[in-house]
């Protein structure tokens, strides 16, 4: 790997490239972006989540670092919700991330 001299003098998202390969860890973790696993269009585990805004059948809305991750579909269910984790079933039609609101 390239040198990139003293890490203190790299800024924003570079600096955490940087140390999230050479601490060989996912980015993901390093960053504080959500991890989201999808069972088809059936199933969506998100992990890192700071919690649920809004919840009904066809919308499922989660605050994350970044901002928001917003999913629509149809027929949804939470299985199970947690601080940082939820699971949840429906037919899921999209998934749009709003990071607008990024530090």
């Amino acid at each position: 790997m390239k040198d990139e001299g003293d890490f203190r003098m790299v800024k924003g998202n570079k600096a955490w490239e940087i140390l999230t390969e050479k601490l060989e860890l996912p980015g993901e973790i390093i960053m504080g972006l959500p991890l989201m696993a999808l069972g088809g269009n059936r199933r969506l585990y998100v992990e890192s989540h700071l919690g649920l805004l809004e919840y009904s059948d066809t919308i499922i809305r989660l605050r994350v670092k970044q901002g928001q991750v917003i999913i629509i579909g149809k027929g949804f269910f939470i299985e199970e919700l947690q601080e940082k984790e939820v699971l949840a079933s429906g037919k899921i039609e999209s998934i749009k991330f709003d990071f607008s609101e990024e530090e």
